[in-house]
């Protein structure tokens, strides 16, 4: 991956491009180069980790090499949280068995891990570089999500979106360069068929569909304020159910509004 996204670098330099550089690693099944093998100290999993450093390291070098630092958006992040220990775990060895034993990442202070939709599963931490664009050290706790890529990278290009169509993302230009907040209100709802969390702002609600595979299931509807709880230990929905009931008849509309667009979209 790491040689064909330099060989891209070098080949493209000198016009317009973009490159998507998706690592299978960390993942399973799990594997490192000989130079990474047992490097870490932390298992194939820091391994694999540290190779992925090092392939960042490449890319950016590559960039610098050709003078395309400064012309260039470089954003790194990543699409899950990692498995979590066997500690969360309702089922005796399931992971274990699935993941092999050196597959087990950690998301403290956050709850849950992959395939939940608790914060250890769907926050991940997002890296924006562009010299002299986005300041550096510039830092942020607001939320947001692939979706807002592509309204980003095109509002810093100057190419309005089209208008033929609905966007679930917003551009994040102002954000980034410091002279603006995230445009619109933070709505978010994490689910495949069905939402299992919804977050609006900083409040979150996580209903009793949330699978049970890594964490065990949630029998109760659950209300956190992320501001001041991102481990999401204290459950508010009894002492707030005016939130509650707010959240769930936005998941509701939502629900139906993608239920509708699933129609449309079949029948077209």
């Amino acid at each position: 991956y790491t040689a064909e996204a330099v060989s891209f670098i070098a080949q493209n330099h000198h016009r317009p491009f973009f490159l998507f550089l998706s690592h299978s690693m960390p993942h399973t099944l799990l594997g490192a180069s000989p130079d990474f093998l047992g490097r870490s100290g932390n298992g194939l999993y820091g391994d694999s980790v540290e190779e992925l450093d090092w392939s960042t390291g490449e890319v950016m070098r590559a960039l610098r090499a050709f003078g395309l630092l400064e012309n260039t958006l470089v954003v790194f992040s990543s699409d899950n949280g990692a498995v979590v220990s066997k500690k969360f775990d309702n089922r005796p060895n399931s992971r274990q068995d699935f993941f092999g034993e050196h597959a087990l990442g950690r998301n403290e202070p956050l709850k849950g891990g992959k395939q939940t939709t608790y914060e250890g599963g769907v926050r991940v931490p997002g890296f924006f570089s562009w010299p002299g664009v986005i300041p550096a050290g510039h830092r942020t706790t607001a939320p947001a999500w692939i979706a807002d890529l592509m309204p980003t990278f095109l509002d810093f290009a100057g190419i309005p979106l089209p208008t033929d169509r609905d966007y679930d993302g917003v551009s994040l230009k102002a954000l980034l360069t410091g002279v603006g907040p995230r445009p619109g209100p933070a709505e978010f709802a994490f689910g495949s068929s069905s939402f299992t969390a919804f977050r609006q702002d900083n409040w979150k609600l996580v209903l009793p569909r949330q699978p049970g595979f890594f964490i065990g299931r949630s029998t109760e509807t659950q209300l956190f304020d992320l501001s001041v709880d991102i481990s999401e230990t204290h459950d508010l929905a009894a002492t707030h159910p005016e939130i509650v009931a707010r959240l769930e008849k936005r998941v509701t509309e939502l629900e139906a509004a993608a239920s509708a667009d699933r129609i449309s979209r079949a029948v077209e």
